[in-house]
């Protein structure tokens, strides 16, 4: 109204435009930056947090265990995949808005932050969307499970 700057524009700009949201003489922020940014919080929270957040990993912790990432990274096609085959639209919906959500975070948020909170809103998405196939009822009666069962019992 009296021309000043809005304060969810900067608060905004230092989010996703700068390079470092406490120090603006650093500069904004390039397409490879906004890469680099992805695989970086990829790391933090799905290879880190993720893990931390269900207890395989120590909280105390602070490494990043690219091997993690990578088996996370698996699972998930192969869920994908399977979700894909099922058929079921609300299943494709929930992942799409599930891996959407979670890849914009990770171009928006600073990797700097690295705060549970910030992966812990999709936990329930991501625990449904790697369960789910997994556990699906189809899944569970089919001869090649029964025959794997019986095998290990």
């Amino acid at each position: 109204m009296w021309g000043s700057k809005n304060q969810f524009a900067a608060q905004g700009s230092s989010l996703i435009v700068q390079k470092d949201p406490y120090d603006p003489s650093k500069g904004t922020e390039d397409l490879m930056g906004y890469i680099q940014r992805f695989f970086d919080n990829y790391g933090l929270y799905i290879s880190k947090r993720f893990y931390q957040i269900l207890g395989f990993v120590n909280e105390n912790d602070y490494v990043i265990k690219p091997g993690l990432g990578l088996i996370f990274l698996v699972v998930a096609i192969i869920c994908f995949v399977l979700i894909i085959k099922k058929k079921n639209n609300f299943l494709k919906l929930f992942m799409l808005y599930a891996s959407a959500m979670t890849a914009i975070t990770f171009v928006a948020v600073q990797k700097s932050w690295d705060q549970y909170r910030l992966i812990l809103v999709f936990l329930p998405f991501i625990l449904v969307l790697l369960f789910e196939p997994l556990i699906s009822y189809s899944f569970l009666k089919s001869k090649n499970f029964c025959k794997l069962f019986w095998l290990f019992s």
